[in-house]
């Protein structure tokens, strides 16, 4: 399967794997750009959820059906009810990444990270 920049597509299971996982053989290789891909996969994968709770009355029942035997827990359903509405009203926090240099090492790429863009992230995200 080829990733075509700037088609739509519905990613389901192997292919959908491939787009959050993949690094070689790309032209982009580095993890960043992995973690971007997995960025770009998260908020859609919200947006389709939103819309499928939103239009299917059933589909979080359909949803736990499917999931059963990987569940850990028997959730009641007031449980239930909240993590639909919590589900429904939330929005993933952007990813922050610092500014940094990317530079090819004799084996792998490396990021120096500018220290003072990591401190202004870790400030916003644990002190404000």
């Amino acid at each position: 399967f080829v990733f075509v920049k700037g088609t739509t597509v519905r990613l389901t299971g192997t292919q959908a794997e491939k787009f959050v996982r993949a690094r070689m053989g790309l032209a982009d290789d580095t993890n960043l750009s992995r973690m971007r891909r997995q960025r770009d996969y998260m908020d859609s994968f919200q947006k389709c959820a939103k819309e499928a709770i939103n239009t299917d009355s059933e589909f979080v029942l359909k949803l736990l059906e499917k999931m059963g035997e990987y569940l850990q827990s028997k959730p009641t359903g007031q449980q239930l009810s909240d993590l639909i509405v919590q589900l429904d009203q939330s929005q993933i926090s952007p990813i922050r990444v610092p500014v940094g240099e990317l530079i090819e090492g004799a084996q792998h790429y490396e990021f120096y990270v500018d220290e003072a863009s990591l401190w202004e992230i870790l400030k916003n995200a644990y002190c404000e």
